[in-house]
């Protein structure tokens, strides 16, 4: 892994080092501050989401599979929806008539590529390139109870993931489905999955990849996760250079 990244590192051009060097910086905050500060932060500087998630893209050049086409490609083919291990991705087996929640969507590339399907797609600023994009705090989304079919965290479960995933299953219906890809540094996948059911989910799948591992989950009766809710992500906090 150390020489992967090593020679990821040396490929990048002077202008791409310092955008990964913001990226790096940005995503720290991200992952350390409470969500509405973010918010706060990006909605006073709009400069800084572009800047984000072009350090986000230039990161992720080096990955083999990208979660957000992994999601897509559920939501186009549900019936197909298999990994590797054969496992099913998702229980249901047509979104026509459904309604997806794409939370910290960044340039929402899974509304784009599903743009058939009735979408909702969150972030801290809305994207020059999809005006569609609604400003929302993770923790507090502008939607009433059980909106929502399905909940999706591509990599964005940042500042406060327990509020954030609470506020997944309140906005839920309740045959709702949450699909979380979390960054595997973050958290071992048991571990999260145990989080993540604690408060009120039921994990009906798993699987573990070389960066990220994709969790997903049914939505269980009210009151059913332990009544303390035990997600904990460590930080993505990096070396001072």
């Amino acid at each position: 892994m150390k020489n992967h990244k090593k020679s990821f590192s040396t490929k990048l051009s002077a202008s791409e080092k310092v955008k990964s060097a913001k990226f790096r910086l940005l995503n720290e905050q991200l992952y350390t501050q409470p969500t509405a500060a973010s918010l706060t932060a990006f909605q006073e500087n709009p400069q800084l989401f572009a800047q984000y998630h072009e350090g986000f893209r230039l990161q992720t050049t080096s990955w083999q599979l990208n979660p957000v086409d992994l999601f897509a490609d559920c939501l186009q083919n549900p019936q197909n929806a298999q990994i590797s291990t054969n496992k099913i991705l998702t229980k249901k087996t047509n979104f026509a008539n459904l309604t997806i929640f794409d939370i910290g969507c960044g340039d929402a590339k899974l509304q784009k590529l599903n743009s058939n399907l009735t979408f909702r797609s969150f972030d801290l600023q809305v994207p020059e390139t999809a005006p569609f994009v609604e400003v929302a705090d993770a923790t507090n989304l502008p939607a009433a109870a059980g909106a929502a079919d399905v909940c999706i965290f591509s990599l964005s479960l940042m500042g406060e993931p327990a509020k954030m995933l609470s506020e997944a299953f309140r906005v839920l219906s309740d045959s709702g489905e949450l699909w979380v890809a979390e960054v595997g540094s973050r958290s071992p996948l048991d571990q999260f999955v145990k989080g993540v059911e604690s408060v009120g989910f039921r994990c009906f799948y798993r699987c573990d990849y070389n960066y990220f591992h994709v969790s997903c989950y049914e939505k269980g009766a009210a009151g059913e996760g332990s009544g303390r809710v035990l997600v904990r992500l460590r930080p993505c906090v990096y070396k001072r250079r």
